[in-house]
């Protein structure tokens, strides 16, 4: 089997769940590029919304990106190197 299709499907489907997921932050504004680089992330990102970035809210979106990426990868490595 052939696997050099889903290589280039995989990373369009993520892109696009992504997208769907957390499309808000897809936006580019030229602004803040300039913020970024003088404060850390966490800051830069918690001043963009007005709101602060908790432990557990960096957790609840982990745990839902982490099952998705995890069930996106097993099918290929599984293809490539055990089968």
């Amino acid at each position: 089997m052939h696997l050099a299709p889903l290589i280039v499907v995989l990373p369009a489907v993520f892109t696009a769940l992504c997208r769907w997921l957390f499309g808000r932050m897809f936006r580019y504004d030229p602004g803040p590029a300039a913020e970024v680089m003088a404060l850390n992330e966490r800051e830069a990102i918690a001043a963009r919304d007005g709101t602060p970035i908790s432990f557990w809210q960096f957790t609840k979106y982990g745990l839902v990106v982490t099952p998705v990426l995890v069930a996106l990868a097993t099918p290929y490595l599984w293809l490539r190197y055990l089968s």
